[in-house]
């Protein structure tokens, strides 16, 4: 009797502890997510403006005003997850491939959104592996057209997209947007005979080709076009006396991260009074311990200016926290975060594919880079482009062109 007695307590125990594990799983399902960050190989600036949006991010997010609970998750170059909340700076990110970093990460499915896409080109790799999942993959700095838009290589954007509906989405403008602004600059200011020099790289190229096509439409008159590789020393000379030969009024000058200063100083020894203006990768590079050959030189960056951004109070906070104002970087990541955060409030349940619907129609967004929405591709509406030029020695906000 008592055996039989002992079994249906047993059986009755083991009923209860099911129903409560259950239950304790379907809570956790519902109401825990995670939000996977590849951190960026090689750039150690925009490595700790990951860390720095993170936290204000999800310093934000209390109880009483978040619906979800939301860890963050750093993954590092390996495939590992990074622990960025040890008080010490981890080690710099290897150059890994981006797609290889996130290989474990589609496993949990805890893990319904990514934010990464450091380049362009890892953006390219990442979109259709992501897609494959659901997973809502989140850029503030892919900028190549391509990615979303048809009409610039080849099969694009199809190609990115072998489920296909998108899942990837950029809250920053695209290379053709910097282009076209720094055209219209250009005739505003009358600075109709332009030279362009890029260097060979899918960033560069596809910023002069763009700005190229613009130009018949600006009444730009293009006086010489060289896209260079590797130039010694003597072909920069070389290439400083072609510019100075042909009397351009200014210079347009797309090129990525992996170039330096020295064709700029080169160039301006034979052309000491012609404006250089480039695209965003030149706030990227270090610059010369002396900037004075190089003053007169501009850039057009796909955040806005840190004083005129909607969100004054996150500035504020930032500078209470760090002692300094926030860069470009912090702030677009930051952007990237929240909206983020939004559609994963907003999905009907907190799965992959309902936070990917929930991304689509989180319809106008007030953040940090103004008001906004993104379209039916994935882009935000923001046309906006912030002029930046060299003063004393470092990048300052000249003006916003539209």
């Amino acid at each position: 009797m008592w055996n039989s007695y002992a079994r249906y307590v047993w059986y009755g125990s083991c009923v209860l502890l099911m129903l409560l594990s259950m239950s304790c799983g379907s809570t956790t399902e519902s109401s825990h997510v995670k939000v996977a960050i590849v951190l960026p190989g090689g750039l150690p600036e925009v490595y700790e403006a990951v860390q720095r949006a993170s936290d204000m991010a999800l310093a934000e997010r209390t109880p009483n005003t978040s619906e979800r609970e939301i860890d963050i998750i750093f993954v590092g170059r390996d495939g590992q997850p990074d622990d960025m909340d040890t008080g010490e700076k981890p080690a710099e990110p290897s150059h890994t491939n981006e797609q290889r970093a996130l290989m474990q990460v589609v496993d949990d499915k805890q893990v319904v959104a990514v934010l990464g896409g450091y380049s362009s080109d890892e953006a390219r790799e990442t979109i259709p592996f992501l897609n494959q999942f659901d997973i809502p993959y989140v850029s503030a700095f892919a900028t190549w057209p391509g990615l979303t838009k048809p009409g610039y290589a080849p099969g694009e954007p199809g190609i990115y997209y072998p489920g296909g509906h998108r899942t990837f989405f950029r809250v920053v403008p695209g290379d053709d947007v910097q282009a076209i602004v720094a055209a219209a600059w250009m005739k505003r200011k009358r600075l109709d005979d332009v030279y362009i020099v890029a260097n060979k790289s899918a960033y560069a190229e596809s910023l002069a080709n763009i700005f190229l096509a613009r130009t018949s439409l600006e009444g730009l008159k293009i006086v010489g076009h060289e896209t260079f590789d590797q130039l010694d020393t003597h072909q920069q000379d070389a290439l400083a006396r072609r510019i100075a030969q042909a009397k351009p009024k200014v210079i347009y000058y797309p090129v990525d991260r992996s170039v330096d200063y020295t064709l700029v100083e080169t160039i301006r020894t034979r052309n000491p009074d012609v404006p250089i203006v480039g695209g965003d990768a030149l706030l990227y590079l270090s610059l010369p311990d002396s900037t004075e050959g190089i003053d007169d030189m501009y850039a057009t960056s796909i955040a806005p200016p840190v004083d005129t951004v909607a969100g004054a109070e996150f500035v504020e906070q930032y500078r209470g926290t760090y002692g300094t104002l926030p860069d470009t970087s912090t702030l677009s990541l930051y952007e990237a975060l929240r909206v983020v955060f939004k559609a994963i409030d907003n999905a009907e349940e907190p799965t992959r594919l309902r936070v990917l619907e929930a991304m689509h129609n989180l319809g106008e967004i007030s953040g940090v880079m103004g008001t906004w929405s993104f379209d039916a591709y994935g882009d935000t509406s923001l046309q906006t482009i912030n002029l930046l030029h060299i003063q004393d020695g470092k990048w300052v906000s000249l003006e916003e062109v539209g």
